[in-house]
């Protein structure tokens, strides 16, 4: 790890940082090969946070793309929390600046939550209430539910689908929609929270998945 700016030493490399070994985001692998062709396609921009050891607090990302795009050096900018670093870039075309924009915030979005390591951090009290409202933790936490929605959907195409892997109760899944059938859906589990008399969506749909399972039990008359 390169000195503090006191010592003389400002400049590391990127092998030089370490990777946060519970990182919550887990850095798909279109991710790591959009902030790839970012680093390639318009150069670094966007900084880094790592702490004094030179773990990597934010930007994991950045970190593991950088090598692959030829780039190995930091330059480290020592702040206390009371300034705003602002990255200065010069010389970027009309589109450069475009596409920096666009690879910016596209790569955030193709990267996922660490839903095993979010179970570790519920089990060990860690409080996650300033990231996510209740209701979203709790969708977040429902693994019955979304093993319920798998195992009927292969039942219906007559697929093989193996039971996603649960660590803890944390299991998420997704479905596109529309804007209509979205709004369709938010409509239904307002109304199955208010008939099983249920604070949170994912406990609405998890009563109803129970009451519909039963339903397909009952004999045909």
């Amino acid at each position: 790890m390169a000195k503090r700016p006191d010592d003389g030493e400002q400049n590391t490399t990127v092998a030089a940082l370490r990777p946060d070994k519970k990182n919550r985001r887990r850095h798909t692998p279109r991710n790591v090969s959009m902030i790839g062709d970012a680093l390639r396609d318009v150069g670094a921009a966007r900084s880094i946070v790592i702490d004094e050891t030179g773990e990597v607090l934010a930007g994991n990302g950045v970190l593991e793309a950088a090598p692959a795009a030829g780039i190995s050096k930091v330059r480290i900018v020592d702040v206390d929390g009371d300034t705003i670093v602002a990255v200065r870039r010069s010389g970027l075309s009309p589109d450069q600046k475009r596409k920096l924009a666009m690879y910016d915030n596209r790569a955030g979005e193709l990267s996922e939550w660490n839903t095993e390591q979010l179970a570790e951090d519920r089990l060990a009290g860690l409080d996650l209430t300033p990231f996510w409202t209740p209701e979203e933790e709790a969708a977040l936490k429902s693994g019955a539910a979304a093993d319920e929605v798998e195992r009927l959907a292969a039942a219906d195409t007559g697929e093989e689908r193996s039971a996603p892997a649960t660590t803890g109760d944390f299991q998420t899944f997704s479905v596109p929609l529309t804007v209509e059938q979205e709004r369709i859906v938010r409509a239904a589990l307002r109304e199955a929270r208010r008939v099983y008399s249920v604070s949170t969506a994912g406990d609405a749909l998890t009563f109803a998945l129970d009451a519909w399972t039963e339903s397909q039990k009952a004999p045909v008359a």
